[in-house]
């Protein structure tokens, strides 16, 4: 007999929990992954290998990719948008180091590809990613984690957000002067001696 489940906990199996948001794990995860591949260096692809075929975004991908960014993290005027600080590039390195990332980038760009002209609007495009989002809800979530994961590691958000890098930052210990404790040192013991 299979055991009831608890409404009050997210099955951490499943990707989306059950009110359609991903995961913490999932999110968890992405993020790591997406970091982790961002660090590796990079490596050139012989040409017409796998890695050929699985690289770069074509130019109008790239440029299909700046907009959808731009809507996913518009800029407010104090915080820039995603796509204006070049997050694109961030992606566009993600895909080449981690070609696994390309499909569901790719996957997320065709689906709002349609939507994609210079006459389209900002509720044209926002349509075109809810539809993106609710057809390809894995690799969209995977492409907003990458987003979020070059948006905030980009030095003109870190700026913005008043983040200060601990090598920056003045991390020398404060030194204990002992001579505070001898008020405590010259009082009797407050327990027993069993």
């Amino acid at each position: 007999m299979a055991k009831p489940r608890d409404p009050h906990t997210t099955d951490t199996t499943k990707s989306v929990t059950s009110n359609g948001m991903l995961s913490r794990r999932a999110l968890l995860q992405s993020v790591i992954a997406a970091s982790a591949a961002a660090a590796f260096p990079a490596t050139k692809a012989v040409a017409g290998t796998i890695g050929d075929r699985m690289g770069r975004l074509a130019d109008r991908e790239a440029a299909l990719l700046t907009r959808v960014l731009d809507r996913l993290i518009p800029s407010d005027g104090v915080m820039p948008g995603a796509g204006e600080i070049g997050v694109t590039q961030f992606i566009n390195d993600l895909v080449v180091e981690a070609p696994h990332l390309h499909r569901p980038v790719a996957d997320v760009l065709g689906s709002v590809g349609a939507a994609d002209s210079a006459a389209a609007t900002d509720e044209q495009m926002d349509a075109a990613l809810r539809r993106a989002e609710r057809d390809h809800p894995e690799a969209f979530g995977m492409l907003v984690h990458a987003a979020y994961v070059g948006y905030y590691n980009h030095p003109e958000v870190l700026d913005a957000i008043g983040w200060v890098s601990p090598e920056a930052s003045s991390n020398e210990p404060k030194y204990f002067d002992d001579s505070r404790l001898a008020g405590v040192r010259g009082r009797r013991p407050v327990y027993k001696h069993v």
